[in-house]
């Protein structure tokens, strides 16, 4: 199990205690909320018109982690691709904020 400081708390890397065995790519167990990074496996393309859709296994898997107390901040590969390192804290620190 790898740790990581993040905000004077340490987050864990890929959990399943506390949410049921469904597993996290980061954690805070103490205060139930994770962030989770969504490639494209995640995502479904929009034909017509090029926009990505979150697929059916991870909107369900995002309803089993609301019932069980958790918030969980999405962070997308399509809203990572091009952004600068200091582009990229402002958005973590955007979605976990929120």
């Amino acid at each position: 199990m790898k740790f990581r400081r993040c905000s004077s708390r340490i987050w864990v890397g890929s959990t399943s205690s506390n949410t049921g065995g469904i597993s996290l790519d980061l954690a805070d167990p103490k205060s139930k909320r994770a962030i989770e990074v969504d490639g494209p496996s995640h995502y479904l393309q929009e034909v017509s018109s090029g926009d990505y859709v979150v697929n059916g296994p991870t909107q369900f898997k995002a309803r089993l982690l609301r019932g069980l107390g958790w918030t969980v901040a999405h962070v997308a590969f399509h809203e990572w691709g091009d952004r600068s390192e200091h582009e990229r804290r402002e958005l973590l620190q955007a979605k976990v904020a929120a």
